[in-house]
């Protein structure tokens, strides 16, 4: 096997000039100063000027270039429209372009070195703050070079900015489709190839993050450790910019150096990395995770002593004026102190107060990701100012077909009034209303309706006939179906359910409409019950209940009966096949279809099924919930 045909990172410094030298979150290679980039992936060639700079004067790694975050928008070719934290959107080359995970692994390297080597500058607090977040996604609370590489590594280069496969395909920074299978070749092999370098063998690989890092690389690139072959298979290279101290004849060599027919070599020798890295990060994981186990018990030891030491908060029955308290809209237990009088409508603060940092939001709480914080001029949160023109426009997500195709689209649904209508075009208010004067098929609306109507008498029928005994058992909850009451928009489920006139022989669970029996019930029978139903809004109905002495005859059996008897009148005509079959599912519960009898149920069992199958019928009635039939099925 030979290296070439640009040859080795050099044991010369004139073979270093002649030797040529990569989720909507992302980061974005920049200069650390100045204007001028020059990708971290590029070698020196034919430069003399860039080639000192680089080995001589050690302008690679992170002295030359930094990664900054943003978020990708639209990718085109070669071209990238992304949006900085400061806000601003342009394009930029895809080379300039990091996945979201290499870069948190370069973070993690260079957090790694920081004990041999001071961390750059631009290793800012809030790019540590990032760094530590998304560790913290993680079980192990570590980013995983050997899970990373073995899944997107394994089978694509990390190389140059200009190579060439087998296929005579050429490649920018990234080559895909190693060939793991190419034949290793074997010793003896080599032949003298004008050019190139014999070598002996490969015999390590080194990630591109490490090698960005690394004082015998300092290039974005994959980097191989490389015996070479006589005659210089002795030579000491230890004092060349990337010997390898202590192995005679060895460098390390970037990717854009080994020729394509080395691929099972790249594979071979990337499986072997990955296994090590696997045993390491093991062992580093179980350390980590005693560690934080140990930090866990202590800081909630702290925080056990900090809780009994801290004074409990001052709760109270009525509000500061002396008023009783708010009661909250869905835990009717709590009440709020609330004064509307003290929020500022102008929103005059909104800006200087919107958190923009991740310790400016609560404990346990941060914002959502996407987007991601606000930047320090944003005023996106603030919704009485216009929207800016970049806002509304989105000139990457143009495509002049698929627009002439959506007011197409459009124009055709205009020009179908005869069920529906245009709205909008003076007020700009645009939407389609459906048309009124002609209606589809309603049969199977007409049925269920008129089956929900029959539920509904037979609830309300029930509830004026309550036994005693059936509301004297907590365990065996009656609720009132607030749904028999409510209609038309006013149907769905309640805010709350109070009594019309507290009584001293019933409660009403307030939540869920629960009626219970206190001190044996009311003293005479019948006794009326009313129970009012509340929405915001405040009460929008009254369901009128009478509790009796328990008779002989069961009521409920009756009502069944006769929800059944109309039910299956329905059967053979105008009902969905389909809805028929669900609802026969649902009237199971209370009837027997077998025997055709009712089945003999405590009364609270009854009304939660009843309730079921009426709001199934309503629903059914009005919305496609279930699949049409197929014609002649």
């Amino acid at each position: 096997p030979a290296l070439g045909p640009k040859g080795s990172l050099g044991s010369h410094y004139i073979l270093c000039v002649q030797m040529a030298a990569p989720r909507n979150d992302v980061w974005v290679w920049d200069p650390v100063e100045g204007p001028h980039f020059s990708h971290p992936s590029d070698i020196p060639f034919e430069d003399e000027a860039q080639a000192r700079s680089r080995f001589l004067d050690k302008m690679i790694g992170p002295r030359s270039v930094k990664i900054s975050r943003a978020k990708i928008l639209d990718k085109k070719g070669n071209i990238a429209m992304i949006a900085r934290s400061d806000g601003s959107n342009h394009e930029v080359p895809r080379a300039r372009v990091l996945p979201w995970y290499e870069g948190l692994l370069l973070l993690q390297t260079l957090e790694a070195t920081q004990s041999k080597q001071a961390l750059p500058s631009w290793f800012t607090d809030e790019l540590k703050t990032v760094l530590e977040e998304e560790k913290a996604k993680y079980p192990k609370k570590v980013v995983s070079e050997a899970l990373y590489t073995e899944k997107r590594l394994l089978e694509t280069a990390i190389t140059g900015a200009r190579v060439v496969d087998l296929d005579e395909k050429e490649w920018q920074y990234r080559r895909e489709n190693l060939r793991g299978d190419e034949k290793i070749p074997e010793a003896g092999d080599n032949k003298e190839t004008p050019g190139f370098w014999n070598i002996s063998n490969v015999t390590a690989y080194m990630p591109p993050w490490e090698a960005f890092c690394h004082e015998r690389a300092g290039f974005y690139q994959d980097f191989y450790q490389v015996k070479w072959d006589h005659p210089f298979a002795e030579a000491d290279y230890s004092r060349v910019e990337n010997g390898c101290p202590g192995v005679p004849g060895t460098t390390w060599e970037p990717d854009e150096c080994l020729p394509p027919q080395l691929d099972g070599m790249r594979v071979r020798e990337k499986k072997k990395w990955v296994k090590r890295k696997k045993e390491i990060e093991a062992k580093l994981t179980e350390e980590n995770l005693q560690q934080v186990k140990k930090q866990r018990t202590e800081d909630e030891s702290k925080e056990a002593s900090a809780d009994a030491a801290a004074p409990k908060p001052r709760t109270s029955r009525v509000r500061r004026d002396g008023n009783p308290l708010v009661q909250d809209l869905f835990r009717s237990q709590l009440g709020h102190d609330f004064n509307a009088d003290e929020i500022d409508l102008t929103n005059s603060n909104i800006r200087a107060g919107w958190p923009r940092r991740p310790q400016e939001y609560p404990e346990g709480f941060r914002c959502a990701d996407p987007p991601g914080f606000c930047f320090s001029q944003c005023d996106c949160m603030d919704d009485q100012r216009p929207q800016k023109q970049w806002e509304m426009t989105k000139a990457w997500l143009e495509d002049v077909s698929r627009s002439t195709a959506a007011n197409a689209c459009i124009d055709n649904l205009t020009k179908r009034t005869d069920f529906v209508r245009r709205r909008g075009q003076v007020t700009k208010m645009c939407y389609f209303e459906t048309g009124t004067s002609v209606l589809g098929d309603q049969a199977h609306s007409k049925a269920c309706l008129g089956l929900a109507a029959e539920v509904e008498q037979q609830i309300k029928s029930i509830l004026k006939d309550i036994p005693v005994p059936a509301i004297s058992n907590a365990a065996v909850p009656v609720r009132i179906p607030a749904r028999a009451f409510l209609k038309n928009d006013m149907d769905y489920e309640p805010l709350s359910v109070l009594l019309a006139e507290p009584t001293a022989w019933a409660t009403l669970n307030q939540d869920d409409g629960q009626v219970l029996a206190v001190s044996g019930g009311p003293p005479s029978r019948p006794a009326p019950l009313r129970v009012e139903i509340l929405h915001s809004e405040g009460r929008v109905a009254v369901a009128d209940c009478v509790v009796t002495d328990p008779k002989p005859q069961k009521p409920m059996l009756a009502a069944t009966e006769s929800i059944v008897r109309r039910f299956t009148d329905l059967q053979t005509k105008d009902m969905n096949r389909n809805a028929r079959l669900v609802l026969q599912e649902q009237l199971g519960k209370v009837f027997d279809f077998e025997t055709k009898t009712p089945r003999e149920l405590p009364l609270g069992q009854w009304l939660d099924t009843a309730s079921t199958i009426l709001t199934m019928l309503r629903t059914t009635a009005l919305a496609m919930v279930v699949q049409r039939p197929r014609e002649g099925s």
